[in-house]
C-alpha cells in the first residue's frame, strides 16, 4: 500500500477524463459535485486547483489498481502525483515527529503549500474565547 499526493490544477477538466476513461470511479449523482470513488482524504480547494491523498493497494487481493489508474490520468494531463508524503514533504523524524522540509521536493512543495497553505485561523467558541488553529503540515491529518 502507498498513499500518494495527487494534485489537480482544474477539476472540470478531470471530471471529463474520468468519466472517458475511468468511469466506474465518478459519482455525478450531484453534478454540482462529483465525487471520486477512491481512498482519499477530503480534497482540499484553492479556487481551481485540488490536492488530496489518495491511498493506492495496488496489488492486494481484491483491490482495484488506484495507482495505475492515476498514472494514466497523469499521462492524460489532468493530474499530477506529486509523490509520497516522505517524497514531497521529507522523511519524518521518528523521534521528533517532524519532517525534515529541506530533504523533500522543492517543486512538489511549492504546489503543495499553494493548495494546502498552512495560515493560521483565529475564531471563537461558543463562549466567545477567541483561540487560533493551525492547519497541519500533512494534508490529511489531524493536528
Amino acid at each position: 500500500m502507498i498513499d500518494v499526493i495527487v494534485f489537480c490544477p482544474d477539476t472540470t477538466k478531470l471530471v471529463a477524463a474520468v468519466k472517458k476513461t475511468w468511469p466506474e470511479r465518478l459519482d455525478e449523482t450531484d453534478p454540482d459535485n462529483p465525487r471520486f470513488l477512491l481512498g482519499k482524504t477530503p480534497t482540499r480547494r484553492n479556487g481551481a486547483e485540488t490536492l488530496a491523498v489518495a491511498r493506492c493497494r495496488d496489488g492486494e487481493p481484491g483491490e482495484p489498481l488506484i495507482l495505475a489508474g492515476l498514472q494514466q490520468l497523469e499521462a492524460a494531463g489532468v493530474i499530477k502525483i506529486l509523490g509520497t508524503l516522505d517524497e514531497v514533504l521529507g522523511p519524518e523524524d521518528p523521534e521528533i515527529g517532524e519532517r525534515d522540509l529541506s530533504q523533500g521536493d522543492p517543486e512538489a512543495q511549492e504546489i503543495y503549500f499553494r493548495v494546502w497553505p498552512r495560515t493560521p485561523v483565529t475564531f471563537k467558541d461558543e463562549d466567545g474565547v477567541e483561540h487560533t488553529f493551525v492547519p497541519p503540515l500533512e494534508i490529511g491529518r489531524f493536528a
